[in-house]
């Protein structure tokens, strides 16, 4: 997977700018975000595989539908065909890279937490993430519109993150444990957070109690 295109900071690098005195909290952390980055690299992986099927199946679909398919010679049904597998392995490695972890799971922590009773949330509630997956559709409606094969009808309109097994792995199922893992990195970063801020406070202290003449 081709290395990500931000400075967010690693959570090696988080470590390594931790106090000792909150190394548990610390480790705890690290320990989150290392769930985090497996569960997040687990969705690129299947947004990819079903990213890189997505033209055809669409664009088959609006075939199917549209009487003015009719007027395509089987030379243009070819070309269109070969152009949306084209375009599906265009985004599919694209998504790969622009999706790369750290990148857009580390910086939507803290603006996505939300209390654990809040309704399931979807991809669409990551601005950073579902950007990138969702721009694509603009490249394919510049195909279906070269082709003749209408305008969008699906609502609503665009990609819709896939609800059926991909394999043996199941999006919804991931979402789910990607947004407790969002929680807990959060709620453990605000932690550490506190506990260093409690331990400069203490040198102050110590400093003030006990000067050095």
């Amino acid at each position: 997977m081709a290395a990500p295109q931000n400075s967010a900071p690693s959570p090696e690098t988080l470590e390594g700018a931790r106090p000792a005195e909150s190394s548990k909290s610390s480790d705890q952390l690290g320990q989150a975000e290392r769930r985090l980055r497996e569960t997040a690299e687990a969705i690129i992986r299947l947004v990819c595989e079903d990213m890189a099927q997505y033209p055809e199946r669409e664009l088959r679909r609006r075939f199917v539908d549209s009487d003015a398919a009719d007027q395509l010679g089987e030379a243009e049904l070819a070309e269109l065909r070969q152009a949306a597998r084209q375009l599906g392995k265009q985004i599919a490695q694209r998504l790969e890279r622009e999706l790369a972890w750290p990148g857009p799971w580390t910086l939507s922590v803290a603006e996505t937490a939300a209390e654990a009773g809040e309704a399931r949330r979807s991809l669409r509630d990551l601005p950073l993430v579902w950007g990138p997956i969702a721009s694509v559709d603009a490249l394919l409606e510049q195909i279906a519109l070269q082709y003749r094969l209408g305008a969008d009808d699906r609502q609503p309109a665009g990609y819709s993150p896939p609800a059926r097994f991909i394999g043996r792995a199941h999006l919804p199922a991931l979402t789910d444990q990607l947004f407790k893992q969002l929680r807990e990195v959060e709620h453990l970063r605000g932690q550490v957070d506190a506990e260093s801020a409690e331990s400069r406070r203490r040198r102050r202290a110590e400093r003030w109690a006990n000067p050095q003449d």
